[in-house]
């Protein structure tokens, strides 16, 4: 009897084990962030973000978070930019219920991704945008589920993922990207920042690589 219930123990406490792990993923791939520390934040209304001051170097793998409340539907405008139309990261959201996130270079050598009726009711929405400009690949999440990935022609972003121009929350500080489609790139309406913009510099979330859809 002693040995049955110390292999019940056992088995039980792997069976632990096992459920804390995949809790732990679940969690992570509907977050994005749970793993990733935190080395930026950013509120709506910052304007101008002075991106070679708080981002020397902009080669490196990025992740961005943040909430957004959809307080009508024909929502347009800028989320958060950094750095210039020439080379610059952004997200933005359209009239037409669209999320688009872009990075890198206007030319080869950067990313446009979006998301057609990305937003379907007036409530909040969990976004997660990561880039890897060492292998040019580019991801978006919405609500925990990835929604857009790409990968830029040129299999890398040379330049980085933005130059030392100024960025902003909700707004746009001088100029933005040009992948950012013209009647976008203008400051936010309609949308709400429900809290601070996250940056976690130097990372990307560890589900990166993966196809979950």
């Amino acid at each position: 009897m002693g040995r049955l219930l110390t292999r019940h123990g056992v088995r039980g406490r792997a069976g632990q084990a096992l459920a804390f792990h995949a809790r732990q993923r679940s969690k992570s791939i509907r977050t994005g962030t749970s793993a990733l520390f935190r080395t930026h934040t950013f509120a709506e209304g910052d304007n101008p973000i002075d991106t070679d001051v708080s981002f020397p170097a902009r080669v490196g793998d990025l992740t961005v978070a943040f909430e957004l409340s959809l307080d009508d539907f024909v929502p347009t405008g800028v989320l958060f930019e950094l750095g210039s139309s020439t080379t610059g990261l952004a997200l933005y959201v359209t009239n037409l219920g669209a999320l688009g996130f872009v990075v890198g270079d206007a030319g080869d050598d950067g990313v446009s991704l979006v998301v057609a009726g990305a937003f379907g009711a007036l409530q909040n929405y969990k976004v997660v945008a990561a880039v890897r400009p060492g292998s040019g690949e580019a991801r978006l999440w919405i609500d925990g589920r990835l929604r857009a990935r790409g990968t830029a022609v040129n299999g890398a972003l040379p330049n980085g993922w933005a130059d030392t121009d100024d960025g902003a929350v909700a707004d746009i500080a001088g100029t933005v990207s040009s992948r950012v489609p013209g009647p976008q790139a203008v400051t936010l309406s309609d949308v709400s920042i429900v809290g601070p913009v996250s940056v976690f510099l130097n990372q990307v979330p560890r589900h990166f690589s993966e196809s979950i859809w």
